[in-house]
């Protein structure tokens, strides 16, 4: 029996469309700067839901921790190719020998310390899930008083490493371990740290002008710096990238704009210090134009970059220091009590 030209067609189209679906789940890979490229194993004909819906958070847990998936035994079943040993150490190290890492490690030590030294007030107190805020100034929390009339300039670095309570502490990590990182290995670890601590620099003292009747602590400037230092970055790379990545490079510009355009609306909420972010992001889009501006292929745009981005970065600091000694300090701020309580009159 000979079949009909509607019945062979039916089943050439259902032949090329299960060829198709069989090249794109093959073709399905993932990329992280420390883990290199991890391709997914492809979809089986009578795979069980239980297995797709594995590989799903598969994918949606390598996107925001990667070092889960290739140690963990348990999360690793749907990559084509298992990470040997070798492979896992070598993540590791770049992972443990990288600045995020040591400045995380720094601000959990810090924050578990003061929890265990001072103990936490209820969330009542402090929403942040942490000791009382009257401890962080003895710790180097941005006072602004205490940097204009005490020359107490050091405290624009120590209030990065102190963090308000476990909550705040551990949405600024995570962010940092995971960005953090990844930045850091495609930057370089001496740009990386030149935009993370000049972005917290600027994000302090914008903070210090703009709310100067506040204390506040937190590497949140540094962390939207390295937001800001993305876009030059991209920019300045627009040109070099492969044609299979071009799609990769768009989401990245296409996540970074997403990123600043939330950022932004968020940082006006209560309790979040709008200026440090915004200082934070602003100096790390100067600091970076000047870094990445070798990257340019053009010569003429190489120097025009550099130049442009020297400048604004060294006029925005300056701007900030001059605004800073003309702006009206409470000098209340001076007598705060100290972490161990006020002495009794």
């Amino acid at each position: 029996m000979q079949m009909s030209e509607v019945q062979r067609a039916n089943m050439e189209t259902e032949m090329n469309w299960r060829i198709h679906r069989q090249e794109v789940n093959a073709s399905v890979t993932m990329y992280d700067a420390i883990w290199g490229e991890v391709r997914l194993t492809p979809y089986a004909q009578n795979e069980t839901r239980s297995r797709r819906w594995g590989r799903i958070w598969t994918r949606l847990i390598f996107a925001s921790f990667p070092s889960i998936v290739m140690t963990c035994r348990c999360c690793c079943w749907s990559l084509e190719k298992k990470p040997t040993t070798r492979h896992v150490a070598q993540g590791w190290t770049k992972q443990l020998l990288s600045w995020s890492f040591l400045f995380a490690a720094v601000q959990i030590f810090l924050m578990a310390y003061m929890t265990a030294k001072y103990g936490m007030v209820t969330l009542s107190e402090n929403k942040m899930a942490g000791p009382g805020f009257v401890v962080f100034n003895d710790w180097g929390a941005k006072n602004a008083a205490e940097m204009r009339y005490e020359n107490e300039w050091w405290r624009m670095l120590t209030a990065m490493f102190v963090h308000a309570g476990w909550f705040h502490l551990l949405s600024n990590v995570l962010m940092q371990l995971h960005l953090g990182t990844t930045l850091e290995i495609v930057w370089g670890h001496t740009n990386w740290l030149l935009v993370y601590l000049l972005s917290g620099f600027e994000g302090w003292l914008a903070s210090a002008i703009f709310m100067s009747s506040t204390i506040g602590v937190g590497s949140s400037g540094a962390l939207c710096g390295l937001i800001g230092a993305w876009v030059p970055f991209l920019i300045a790379t627009w040109n070099q990238t492969l044609p299979r990545d071009r799609a990769g490079r768009n989401a990245q510009l296409a996540m970074v704009l997403l990123s600043i355009m939330v950022l932004i609306p968020l940082s006006f909420a209560p309790m979040v210090d709008a200026a440090a972010h915004m200082g934070g992001l602003i100096m790390g889009f100067t600091v970076a134009s000047a870094l990445f501006a070798g990257r340019v292929q053009t010569q003429t745009h190489r120097i025009a970059m550099r130049t442009a981005g020297i400048v604004t970065t060294l006029a925005v600091a300056v701007v900030s220091v001059v605004i800073f000694f003309n702006t009206d300090v409470d000098k209340r701020l001076l007598n705060l009590c100290p972490a161990d309580g006020c002495p009794e009159l």
